[in-house]
């Protein structure tokens, strides 16, 4: 199986808080970096990460910056450009989450349950798909 990986899990990685939760996914990441796990993201996903570092962290422009490149060039990281807009407006207008969160969920194969999320972000069980804690993969 694929997996379509969340802002929160880049985040996780970079902001460590929650030391269960950025062990998972530094894990999770380096299974990825291997080829272990197939994994995929949005464009759109580094624009949340940016934001949230930016405006919920305060990290400096530099070192978001060298975060989206270090995300960008991790090896075994797929890019998808493949959201149905029209899934993501319906999933968007009839449940109370992200628009970003139904975007993910939008994926052709997300939404026809071939691949699946990975977030801590409960709001995409909500969709119908399947989501993944980076712990459940990584055991």
């Amino acid at each position: 199986m694929r997996y379509i990986i969340d802002t929160n899990i880049f985040i996780r990685v970079l902001e460590t808080s929650n030391k269960t939760q950025h062990e998972e996914c530094k894990r999770f990441l380096r299974y990825v970096k291997i080829n272990k796990i197939e994994a995929s993201t949005l464009d759109v996903v580094l624009a949340e990460i940016d934001w949230t570092l930016k405006s919920f962290y305060k990290v400096k422009k530099s070192k978001r910056v060298e975060s989206l490149k270090y995300i960008i060039n991790l090896p075994g990281l797929g890019f998808i450009h493949k959201s149905d807009i029209n899934t993501t407006l319906t999933l968007y207008e009839n449940h109370n989450v992200k628009f970003v969160d139904c975007l993910l969920a939008s994926i052709p194969q997300v939404i026809n349950k071939e691949w699946a999320v990975v977030s801590y972000d409960k709001d995409f069980d909500k969709l119908g798909i399947i989501r993944k804690n980076p712990g459940e993969l990584v055991i």
